[in-house]
């Protein structure tokens, strides 16, 4: 009895102790086009990366992706037919589908996107474009901030109800960052000290409801701990920009930067960098920070470079001279095989 009560305790602890394995993630980037369509790389092993949706993905341009674990997958873009592109695969990449129409979506190019759970997401685009579906796009609205003349180029959510847009300055002559907490029915400026140099933040990340952070002009990075109110300066460096963060938890923080790649584990007080090239466009780490991707795009061809140990180590993944305006990651945890057995502690 002793010996199979060891047994059994000892199966509870390897069964609650996760292990990440490459292999159990299939990862995506995306930006630009050529002849065939907009641009999607994918990779199933997260290593090796081949060219997904020709033939299926015809916008002239992609630009911001999504993604859920299990395999929902969105696409945004430059307009198709008098409306916005937004692509959506249900299995992993491997079908697509258009979403929206010409009486939902306005005639603007989307630049990112975000999922909340299964099937929120929330897009934004340029002059003022904020768009929302909450089924997973079966039908989008469009929830634009009125009379905001210029781009949004970065976007978080908490829910349904609760988004963040931030992006170019305006005639006020600082970015434009806004909140809503009515699903984009109404709007609400963010303006504090820390922002008010800041002449576009074009990547937002939200932890919760109350911890965001947001990056842009000269590498500014900056971080909120009451839903957006006020703000402080983490890190800052006046000879380059900063283009998107991405959060985990309320401690660590990574930065794409146009010539670095930053992170920080101790929620911005001390900073870490691996050099890049020029327009290291966004980060992503699903592992929680031991395994780093990093994209960039420039006229000279696009990269996509990944750290296995946390930042200390990078190699080059894919390099290429044809698609030039890589600009965005995501990764999607694969479903457990059917008939798998779950043992729950």
């Amino acid at each position: 009895m002793k010996r199979l009560l060891f047994l059994l305790l000892m199966l509870n602890v390897f069964i609650n102790q996760h292990v990440f394995a490459l292999s159990d993630y299939i990862g995506w980037g995306c930006g630009g086009s050529d002849d065939l369509g907009g641009v999607l790389l994918c990779t199933t092993n997260c290593t090796d990366w081949f060219r997904q949706g020709v033939g299926q993905i015809t916008s002239n341009g992609t630009a911001g992706i999504c993604s859920t674990d299990g395999g929902k997958v969105w696409v945004v873009g430059e307009p198709e037919n008098d409306y916005a592109a937004i692509y959506y695969s249900p299995n992993y990449g491997e079908n697509w589908f258009r979403q929206g129409d010409e009486t939902s979506l306005p005639n603007q190019t989307l630049q990112k996107a975000c999922v909340i759970g299964e099937d929120v997401v929330w897009a934004v685009g340029t002059t003022g474009t904020v768009v929302r579906t909450v089924n997973g796009g079966e039908t989008w609205e469009d929830v634009s901030v009125p009379g905001f003349p210029s781009n949004f180029q970065g976007v978080a959510a908490v829910d349904a109800q609760i988004a963040w847009v931030s992006g170019e300055s305006d005639s006020t002559g600082y970015c434009g960052l806004f909140k809503t907490i009515n699903s984009g029915t109404n709007w609400t400026r963010l303006v504090d000290a820390a922002i008010t140099n800041v002449t576009h933040l074009l990547g937002l990340d939200a932890v919760d409801a109350n911890h965001i952070w947001a990056i842009g002009t000269d590498q500014t990075i900056l971080y909120s701990s009451d839903g957006g109110n006020s703000w402080t300066q983490k890190f800052s460096n006046t000879m380059k920009d900063g283009n998107e963060v991405f959060a985990v938890g309320t401690n660590q923080i990574f930065a794409a930067c146009d010539a670095q790649v930053l992170w920080s584990k101790d929620n911005g007080n001390s900073w870490t960098n691996h050099t890049t090239w020029e327009y290291t466009l966004d980060v992503n780490t699903p592992d929680g920070g031991t395994n780093i991707w990093a994209i960039r795009g420039n006229y000279d061809g696009g990269q996509i470079y990944h750290s296995p140990d946390g930042g200390q180590n990078w190699t080059t993944q894919f390099i290429t001279n044809i698609f030039k305006g890589l600009s965005n990651l995501t990764f999607s945890k694969k479903a457990a095989p059917t008939g798998t057995i779950v043992l729950v502690k």
